[in-house]
């Protein structure tokens, strides 16, 4: 579907869409509109694109003009720098829909009054298709509100944030219907130029000290989801909206380290988890700490009442046990983690250790977890081992796209590393780890499916020893896409192996996998076997 919207959008050649159209009936053309419109922007960060799909469309011919005009969804999303006729367009041909609006704050403009970047015209500038102008008998006598737009995504450097407060930026606006907020406070190349020649010129100093709480319930009343992206943690308090209801925090990389000149990765997790301990009503969160790594600061424990689902992404073992050790939720039904290993870095058995300890602290506030689910899989470069559980069997149908796979999953961990770094006996301390976790808490997670698809011989071997997965005593159901012939020879070998086994599940088998499964049915009377299909959802679907 990328390719198809990247072909479509791409600049046309008039002699080509006669062809390619003259016989596609309009409702057919709609779905492909539509299909392109939603690639494109269900990225985040689309509103930044200065593109607009929707008018390389409508320049294709007269026919597409024509219907692109008239579907009300292809003109929902305002990107930044966009011009004022587009913006009018969008807000006419969108009719009653509500908008996402981009908003781009930079050194440029610059106001000489004040000396400084003039941020109060940037607004004005990106929001004024959208304002209504109202008098009012209070201090501030006109009021602009700002109608229709469900959603803000504002590009904004770090430097420029303080400024919302000295200059009153957001002193008369007023956002009734503003679902979500995305500020990104990521630098471009351009904008460190100005900012240096504005120094140079101006001897404008930019100040790094900011908080949130200009976006409070006065400007955005209705605000539940709020997204920062390229955050340098800082060493005070945010000041969050106090009415999220959902949270997505992105730390600054490496590169946009190196372009804003902040020489380190460490981070103090003391303040963020303040501010995380004052939002009631927050249900979902989600941080991706890039490559930042735990100081030595410590964590005053909290609690976090309302969420229902937590995500995190990192780098580091040491960040990843600091939260889990502080942080309680007693409404907890889902947790993800994305776990990569740095370059060419092992895990020692100390390290696995500390996983179990940390993966702990979250997988026992989860509900009852009765299906797990144990993947490897190996590329040129990486390899990467999923551990899931659900409450309950999943029954995917019969095509599930790679990225669903798990979303029903109450439980859904991904661990990546470098092929070059030891990779089996690094694969086969997170998997140990992390089976030793599930294993260890089987009086509230009683684990009584387990399905395993493992393209590693080593790590086959490993997981089916009875060591391992004996630890499952309350299994009745096993399904094994690879190795199976180990498998059920230690089950032959072993009576007491999983007592409770109702149900084997494994590819064909060859002739002697056959026999020894009709002795291991003789032994275990009341055994039953699947032959899973060839083409099967799980081992093939994430390939």
């Amino acid at each position: 579907m990328a390719d198809l919207a990247n072909a479509l959008t791409a600049n046309p050649r008039p002699s080509t869409p006669q062809s390619f159209t003259r016989h596609l009936p309009e409702d057919v053309l709609a779905i492909i509109f539509r299909l392109v419109i939603d690639e494109h922007y269900a990225h985040s960060d689309a509103p930044f694109q200065p593109c607009a799909p929707q008018l390389v469309l409508a320049s294709v011919c007269s026919q597409w003009r024509e219907l692109s005009r008239s579907m009300r969804h292809l003109w929902t999303t305002v990107p930044v720098g966009a011009d004022p006729s587009h913006a009018a367009q969008c807000l006419i041909r969108s009719g009653e829909l509500h908008l996402r609006v981009g908003v781009q704050f930079s050194v440029h403009p610059w106001s000489s009054d004040r000396s400084e970047p003039d941020l109060i015209n940037q607004v004005h500038r990106a929001l004024y298709p959208f304002t209504w102008h109202i008098k009012t008998k209070l201090p501030v006598n006109r009021i602009f509100l700002v109608k229709r737009v469900r959603e803000v995504a504002m590009s904004v450097p770090p430097s420029l944030v303080s400024r919302f407060h000295t200059q009153g930026v957001w002193r008369r606006h007023y956002f009734p219907d503003v679902r979500t907020l995305y500020v990104s406070l990521k630098k471009t190349r351009d904008e460190v130029s100005m900012e240096a020649a504005a120094w140079l010129l101006e001897r404008w100093l930019p100040t790094s000290p900011y908080d949130l709480s200009w976006a409070g319930p006065r400007l955005f009343p209705k605000l539940h989801h709020l997204r920062l992206d390229g955050l340098h943690l800082p060493q005070w308090s945010l000041r969050l909206p106090s009415n999220l209801h959902t949270m997505e925090l992105h730390l600054i990389d490496a590169p946009q380290r190196k372009l804003q000149k902040l020489d380190h990765n460490s981070i103090s997790l003391s303040h963020l988890w303040d501010d995380l301990g004052s939002l009631a009503h927050l249900n979902r969160l989600s941080i991706d700490f890039a490559d930042a790594f735990s100081g030595v600061d410590i964590i005053a424990d909290i609690s976090l009442p309302s969420i229902h689902e937590i995500n995190l992404t990192t780098q580091s073992l040491s960040l990843l046990s600091n939260i889990s050790k502080a942080t309680r939720m007693p409404s907890l039904r889902r947790y993800t983690l994305a776990l990569t290993l740095r370059h060419r870095s092992v895990l020692d058995p100390p390290a696995g250790d500390e996983i179990v300890s940390s993966l702990r602290c979250f997988i026992s506030q989860l509900p009852p977890l009765h299906a797990l689910y144990v993947l490897h899989r190996t590329s040129t470069r990486t390899a990467i081992v999923t551990v899931a559980a659900a409450s309950h069997f999943l029954d995917w149908p019969a095509s599930v796209a790679q990225d669903a796979l798990f979303d029903d999953t109450n439980l859904h961990i991904t661990f990546t590393c470098d092929v070059r770094s030891r990779c089996a006996s690094t694969a086969e301390t997170f998997l140990g780890a992390a089976l030793e976790c599930m294993a260890s808490l089987s009086d509230t997670h009683p684990i009584d499916s387990l399905e395993i698809s493992l393209d590693d011989d080593h790590l086959t071997t490993f997981v089916c020893s009875p060591g391992v997965i004996g630890r499952f005593q309350k299994m009745q159901k096993l399904t094994c896409h690879d190795g199976h012939a180990e498998l059920i020879s230690n089950l032959l070998q072993n009576s007491t192996l999983l007592p409770h086994l109702k149900t084997l599940a494994t590819s064909s088998l060859d002739p002697v996998g056959a026999a020894t499964l009709d002795a291991l049915s003789d032994m275990r009377k009341g055994l039953s076997h699947l032959t899973l299909p060839n083409t099967d959802i799980l081992r093939d679907g994430i390939r």
